[in-house]
């Protein structure tokens, strides 16, 4: 015999919410990955610089700041800023 019609209503909306539960889950999962993948760049960028430049190693934030942008302000390295990464080079295998 077949289910009633609200039965059937009522388990299709149970879905729809367990459905809704895992689009958030991964919705999650894609942010924290995200995330991770920003601390990681971050992290592998300030390494970089720092090894460049070790003695910002004893400025503060302000002048470390200020210091990386008189570099890039100044016009031997503004060039730089210009580089052009190729469109099929994902940015993690660019760096």
């Amino acid at each position: 015999m077949a289910r009633p019609i609200n039965e059937q209503v009522q388990s299709v909306r149970d879905k729809i919410q367990e459905l809704q539960h895992k689009e958030k889950r991964l919705l999650n999962q894609q942010k924290e990955a995200d995330r991770k993948a920003r601390t990681k760049r971050l992290i592998e960028r300030g390494a970089i610089l720092e090894s460049i430049l070790p003695n910002s190693i004893n400025l503060t934030n302000e002048q470390f700041k200020a210091l990386i942008e008189e570099m890039v302000a100044s016009k031997p390295t503004s060039a730089a800023s210009n580089i052009t990464i190729p469109k099929n080079t994902k940015p993690e295998e660019a760096g």
